[in-house]
Parts: C-alpha cells; structure tokens; sequence
C-alpha cells in the first residue's frame, strides 16, 4: 500500500488483498472484476433480419433514414446545455417516443433533414420501426 498524503489518501489495490472466495468460483466476482469466462460474441443482425417484412430496398432505406435521424437527433441534444437536453428537446421537437410514432416522411420535415438523402417514395408511409404510419 502506498503511504498516505495530506493531498492523497492510501489506496487499497485489489492484487493487495487475498480473496476469500476464489475468483473462478464466484461470477458476482468474476463480473465485477470483467475477467468471467469469454462469452461468444453475439453476431451482428443480417441486415435483411432486422426488417423481415419489407423488400430489401425498402430495408436499406429505411436503415440510412433511421442514421440521419439518429445523427440529427444527437446532433441537435449536444447542442443543449447538459442539464436541460431533454427538456428543451421535447419542447421544441416532442417527445423521442412521438418523433418515432410518426412518418419519415414528417420526421425529416419536423427536424430539417434533406429529404433527397433517401429515397422517400419508399418510406413516405412507414415510421422509424417500419410499420406503416396510422
């Protein structure tokens, strides 16, 4: 252990302290340490899987217009002060669960994207989910 300082109080190391436990026989452990068992990484989604009910065009569409809204989106919270993002996102935009609800087509009006990044004849009656609009 380190000696303890007016500026700096004695810090305890993990490697310092015998366990009572064995690491390999807790996974309480084994998790808050990050060193559990390696786990298969999971594979991305086929990117045909994540819209099983549209036509493939439609899903790559659909994909690059849910990238433009997510970048704006983030675009436009960075720009508020830390303490009020929400709020003054909601104010001005609506809740993220009602932009989400509506059209690509209104999403893309309502938070000033170019309509022309995507071809929207495709997406005018679907929402962010790819379920068609009520």
């Amino acid at each position: 252990m380190s000696e303890p300082t007016q500026n700096h109080p004695a810090k305890l190391r993990i490697s310092d302290s015998s366990l009572l436990v064995p690491l390999a026989k807790s996974k309480k452990l084994q998790a808050l340490t990050g060193q559990s068992s390696p786990k298969p990484l999971a594979t991305a989604p086929a990117e045909h899987s994540q819209f099983p009910d549209l036509k493939p065009d439609v899903a790559a569409q659909l994909r690059t217009a849910r990238a433009l809204i997510d970048q704006q989106i983030a675009g436009i919270v960075a720009a508020y002060p830390p303490a009020m993002k929400n709020r003054l996102f909601k104010i001005r935009y609506g809740s993220l669960e009602a932009i989400k609800a509506q059209s690509i087509k209104q999403t893309f009006k309502n938070l000033n994207l170019d309509a022309n990044r995507v071809d929207m004849r495709l997406l005018a009656g679907l929402d962010y989910f790819g379920k068609p609009c009520a």
